[in-house]
């Protein structure tokens, strides 16, 4: 949106139907707020890599819950009742 607005503010300037002066603000309030725009993408893109290594922690903690309660069950650590029960907690 902003890219576009640059692209029409140059293409006025060229048929120099606004005062070049005006033009000059008018680029630069817009390239501002494209700096301001793009601040914020970077926060919100190492927001989402955050939570996304979150997710993979998590996941990677239930996978190995999961792997213990199988090793359980299998050696007999662990009736089937109680099996049952954690793999419905986990699902």
């Amino acid at each position: 949106m902003v890219k576009d607005s640059l692209k029409h503010v140059r293409e006025i300037s060229r048929s120099k139907a606004i005062p070049e002066r005006m033009l000059d603000r008018i680029d630069g309030r817009l390239k501002a707020e494209a700096l301001v725009l793009e601040r914020r993408l970077v926060r919100l893109f190492e927001k989402a890599r955050k939570s996304l290594k979150e997710l993979e922690e998590t996941v990677r903690l239930l996978e190995n819950y999961l792997s213990r309660i199988e090793m359980k069950y299998a050696t007999g650590e662990m009736d089937r009742e109680e099996y049952e029960r954690e793999n419905k907690i986990l699902n």
